[in-house]
């Protein structure tokens, strides 16, 4: 039996990947509640984050400093940034370029497209360094909507060269639960140490009818999904990932395969820190979209970050991981205001597309006007981790959008609406919108809409908040010790030092720190300063 003061400790073992057997049955007592975990492992989520928090975000040294001129900055700033991306590397660091308190016209997306390349500001207050982004998309060809999402003001972007596949193996096991990390496979012979990998699965049609999920389109060939990892060891025809698996992968519903990755170049040691962002119209009509949609968005990068940033009126995102983009840092980020129609393809603030990275880590968030202020896209497969973020304004929901996102976990999140559900026919058939996502000691003022899809599960543990579907509830209404699980993990992975290095000190505590991201609503005096 566990206890733990006036909350239940949830047995969390020393292994990464935490779990508890199905006869675990935590005493029922007083302020004590009956908690049952199911068979299936828990996912593995303390590999998010830069450097798989293993480290802290550096503060990269200055080599060009730029004050505010006249007239559009754009220019200046992208020859700044290009004149650091030809400086040599040294301890994997080019420099920073620092843009001085004041405000900056940009009229155009500025880039930054090399390893070690910083771009940061004296502040994200309404003092410190602003950008005013002053580009009208139509002005430019733009007329889709999603031609309108893809253009942002800031973007660290790596190769547009595909991922090319090749080799690999038959995985030969029945079935891989959820945080699997050896797999054998039929022949190893084409596999080495340190391979970059995706462990695929190949959903039959037996797997799409399982879920319902025919009547709304779905297709095996749409939902063969890549889990991105890299093999730590090979014994005999026996691979060992680096990282444990999110999803199941079962041969009666399809199985799987290992192949071979070639990763395109992708940017590496490189940021975004401490700046205001304004998206500027032409009109002060509220719903005049001719405006940039995105404040910064990440392609195809690896271990880099976006910190300290407040993005105002913005339509689509403050932040947008994109495509292969892994083992990224956004914190202390705040998107406020966004304007447009409050429809469809707009006000996603903290977002993961369709199809984009793992290993990322968004803490310390704020998101207020949002639709889906901290969200996941089609196919997204973890872990990723939303932890300490906070929503208010909202009006829609927060959680895994659409189309089977695996290992998310939402850790002490604050929202209006809290959801992992069957979307059915929503948005085009969005239908099951994710699986094996965890919701820790988060509340919902509008309720949470938990649902398990079949063959597979949801959590909601310590949860508070009207409670909906069919998920896996537990301690509900009464919040669990340990406050956070990813720093949990974290800390059963690395120990306590890593855990100190990524958090600051409010989040060693035994309560959430929504008062603080709340007084703070993205001004002057983030949780951490960029130092």
């Amino acid at each position: 039996m566990c206890k733990y003061g006036y909350f239940i400790l949830i047995c969390l073992m020393l292994s990464t990947a935490v779990s508890c057997k199905k006869d675990d049955i935590l005493l029922t007592k007083e302020t004590y509640t009956e908690l049952t975990i199911k068979y299936e492992n828990f996912p593995d989520f303390s590999f998010a984050g830069y450097e798989q928090s293993e480290e802290a975000i550096p503060l990269v040294p200055v080599k060009i400093v730029i004050e505010a001129g006249e007239g559009d900055d754009a220019g200046l700033i992208q020859d700044a940034i290009d004149t650091v991306s030809n400086l040599p590397v040294i301890n994997g660091f080019r420099g920073a370029v620092l843009l001085k308190a004041g405000t900056y016209e940009v009229g155009q997306t500025i880039y930054i497209r090399t390893n070690g390349v910083v771009l940061r500001g004296e502040g994200q207050g309404e003092a410190g360094t602003i950008i005013m982004a002053t580009a009208k998309p139509r002005e430019l060809g733009l007329t889709k909507v999603s031609e309108f999402q893809q253009y942002n003001l800031i973007e660290i972007e790596g190769s547009a060269d595909p991922i090319e596949l090749s080799g690999g193996a038959v995985i030969a096991a029945d079935r891989l639960h959820v945080g699997a990390r050896s797999i054998p496979v039929n022949t190893a012979s084409d596999l080495r140490k340190g391979d970059h990998i995706g462990v695929v699965k190949t959903p039959d049609q037996n797997w799409i009818s399982a879920l319902g999920m025919d009547q709304y389109g779905w297709t095996p060939e749409q939902y063969t999904t890549i889990h991105r990892r890299k093999i730590a060891q090979i014994k005999d025809n026996v691979i060992v990932l680096d990282i444990p698996l999110v999803d199941q992968i079962q041969k009666s519903l399809g199985g799987g395969n290992i192949v071979k990755l070639s990763l395109p170049k992708r940017v590496s040691n490189s940021g975004v820190e401490n700046l205001r962002l304004i998206s500027i119209a032409d009109s002060e009509f509220e719903l005049d979209e001719n405006r940039v949609w995105t404040a910064v968005r990440l392609s195809r990068t690896v271990n880099c970050w976006v910190r300290n940033i407040t993005a105002v009126n913005f339509i689509f995102t403050c932040v947008s991981i994109g495509r292969e983009s892994d083992f990224n840092t956004i914190q202390d980020c705040a998107m406020l205001d966004p304007t447009g129609q409050t429809i469809g393809d707009r006000k996603y603030a903290f977002l993961i597309e369709g199809g984009g990275g793992m290993g990322n880590l968004f803490q310390r968030c704020y998101s207020k006007g949002g639709r889906h202020d901290f969200a996941t896209s089609s196919k997204v497969t973890g872990p990723n981790v939303f932890l300490d973020c906070y929503a208010i304004d909202t009006h829609n929901d927060t959680g895994p959008h659409h189309r089977w996102a695996t290992g998310i976990l939402y850790d002490n999140i604050y929202a209006g609406r809290i959801t992992a559900r069957n979307r059915r026919e929503l948005g085009g058939g969005h239908g099951w919108a994710g699986a094996q996502n965890m919701f820790w000691n988060c509340k919902a003022t509008e309720g949470f809409q938990i649902e398990s899809p079949p063959n597979a599960i949801n959590w909601c543990i310590g949860c508070r908040g009207e409670k909906n579907g069919n998920a896996y509830w537990a301690s509900w209404s009464i919040p669990v010790k340990p406050r956070s699980f990813f720093l949990e993990q974290l800390k059963n992975r690395l120990g306590p030092a890593a855990v100190a290095a990524v958090t600051v000190p409010a989040q060693l505590g035994d309560t959430p720190i929504w008062s603080e991201l709340e007084k703070w609503a993205g001004g002057k005096d983030a949780m951490a300063k960029v130092e």
